[in-house]
């Protein structure tokens, strides 16, 4: 079976500066290098370089497939604007991962299938929005990553599930996608979803943005500026975060409406699997 891999790297909070794209050819002389991206793809020979490493220093999404069936996508968000407690309740630390380093902390999807030769091109594209679905408090992403944990038996089957989120039943394209690219059985996700209730649409977290920087006075918007201006921006960004979402008071996990075990869920899904 020959080789494919595909490796793409996405800038979305700030763009690279001309050093560090210089550092990233240095890495790569025939990547496609812009002040947002990198992006490269081998059918011999392999990027020359961690990238966990790459996305630490550099970006703050990393995308991988390979033909084998390895499929990898990782976001790196400021420290400080994620409640870690609340993301560890859903990682198992091989399928959902939670890093933390001195300035980030990085979060990756990994699924791997070695049933077959998947040549199929995948895209970033609509995976992108769930970096900030998940800075919002919106815990769905990570909810199906805990399916593709248990749906690969990697956690106890004693274990009673993570909070379950609203909004399971009615999914976004983002959610969508990435329930296909993790693979996720269709009859474990109906399952799970039962018992989730509605998502409340009626006030989003957007609105609450626009609402909160409107009471904000006058001297402290010019502080903000100040500092931007300055350079300090990802320092600027990760204290509005923390105080936005302490101003309105989120829970730091979504309510937990539900008592299963993994072996029930998984009992429930290979039940609705052997009926249909």
């Amino acid at each position: 079976m020959s080789e494919y891999q595909y490796y793409e790297f996405q800038a979305i909070d700030e763009p690279l500066n001309d050093r560090e794209m210089e550092e990233l050819r240095e890495i790569s002389t025939r990547a496609t290098i812009t002040p947002m991206s990198f992006t490269n793809s081998y059918e011999w020979g392999d990027l020359k370089a961690k990238p966990v490493k790459l996305l630490e220093k550099y970006f703050d999404v990393f995308f991988y497939f390979a033909n084998w069936g390895t499929r990898i996508l990782m976001f790196r968000f400021p420290k400080g604007a994620l409640d870690t407690a609340s993301i560890e309740r859903y990682c198992d630390q091989t399928v959902l991962t939670l890093k933390t380093t001195k300035r980030h902390i990085l979060v990756g999807f990994e699924s791997d299938d070695e049933s077959g030769d998947f040549y199929e091109e995948l895209e970033l594209g609509q995976l992108l929005s769930l970096r900030a679905d998940i800075l919002r408090g919106d815990y769905r992403s990570l909810y199906i990553g805990w399916l593709q944990s248990i749906q690969r038996e990697l956690v106890k089957g004693t274990r009673i599930e993570p909070p379950l989120p609203p909004g399971m039943k009615k999914l976004s394209k983002p959610l969508r996608a990435l329930i296909e690219f993790l693979r996720i059985d269709p009859d474990l996700l109906s399952v799970a979803a039962e018992q989730s209730g509605e998502l409340n649409v009626t006030r989003t977290q957007e609105n609450g943005v626009d609402d909160w920087v409107k009471l904000l006075s006058s001297k402290r918007k010019n502080e903000i500026i100040a500092r931007i201006l300055s350079g300090d921006v990802n320092a600027v960004r990760r204290q509005l975060i923390k105080e936005f979402r302490s101003s309105q008071g989120q829970p730091t996990l979504p309510p937990q409406t539900t008592k299963r075990s993994v072996t029930e869920i998984l009992a429930a899904a290979a039940a609705r699997s052997e009926s249909r």
